[in-house]
């Protein structure tokens, strides 16, 4: 009987479920972004995510992933025409939204939804959900 209760309560204790864990993975991400700490962004990529990022700086020809990461907000402070007060944005993510975001994970691969497209694909490498390449 004591050993029936011990291993309910280690159960119960787990933690996080995976899915939890991709979603703060998602936060971290786009809040490093948001914050333009575009080295700890890219730290939370893997290492094909960084490079398919520094290729997104077209003609600007970045010189890896934080650069490329800056050059496209640049981009969008170029390009949007914010009202009084208001500051461009790259960022396409409510962070809210992740709490209802759907998931479906199956092993080491997360691949987040909106809608009927997937949106982010996440690698799990050495125990960390990274963001990978596009999904």
């Amino acid at each position: 009987m004591r050993r029936l209760l011990i291993l309910t309560v280690l159960l119960a204790g787990c933690g996080a479920s995976e899915q939890q864990h991709v979603q703060q993975a998602l936060r971290d991400f786009y809040a490093g972004w948001e914050h333009k700490d575009y080295a700890g962004t890219c730290a939370r990529m893997t290492t094909e995510g960084r490079r398919q990022f520094a290729s997104f700086g077209g003609k600007r020809n970045p010189a890896d992933c934080p650069d490329a990461l800056r050059i496209m907000d640049e981009a969008a402070e170029e390009y949007s025409e914010p009202g009084e007060g208001e500051e461009a944005e790259l960022l396409f993510v409510d962070l809210e939204e992740l709490e209802d975001a759907r998931i479906r994970i199956n092993g080491a691969t997360a691949i987040r939804y909106r809608g009927s497209y997937a949106v982010e694909r996440l690698r799990k490498v050495d125990g960390r959900w990274l963001v990978d390449a596009n999904a």
